[in-house]
């Protein structure tokens, strides 16, 4: 969809399954370009290493183990990034990861809830926050 819809990007993704890398190369071959990178890394390895690297995003999305602990953990790491919208995946049906938002949110008062969509239940729903 970047490649489709954006001139100029860069897409930073990371994945456990090291297999992952060979779909991040088809895609990068098909449009010649080399705009999205793969890490194989857990995601709060991927994120500890680009805060450590100073990157800036425009969005973070993250959907990984779906932990209270977990989605707690990147979103403080995230927070420190200062993404201006992160979007936290799947998180329809499970009070444990709301908690987690709402508890990040307490601790990080520059975010808000910008928009919440639950388009197939617990597959497909979305909060997005803003940075204030």
């Amino acid at each position: 969809v970047l490649y489709e819809t954006l001139e100029n990007f860069k897409h930073h993704t990371c994945d456990i399954v090291a297999k992952s890398q060979e779909c991040i190369d088809w895609i990068n071959d098909y449009y010649g370009k080399k705009n999205v990178q793969f890490y194989n890394m857990d995601s709060l390895e991927f994120l500890t290493k680009m805060k450590d690297e100073r990157k800036q995003f425009d969005l973070l999305w993250i959907d990984s183990h779906h932990t209270y602990e977990f989605l707690l953990s990147e979103l403080t790491i995230a927070g420190k990034l200062g993404a201006p919208y992160i979007m936290i995946d799947d998180i329809w049906g499970d009070r444990g990861l709301q908690i987690a938002v709402f508890q990040f949110m307490n601790e990080n008062k520059g975010y808000k809830i910008h928009s919440y969509r639950n388009v197939r239940a617990s597959v497909g729903s979305i909060m997005i926050l803003e940075g204030c």
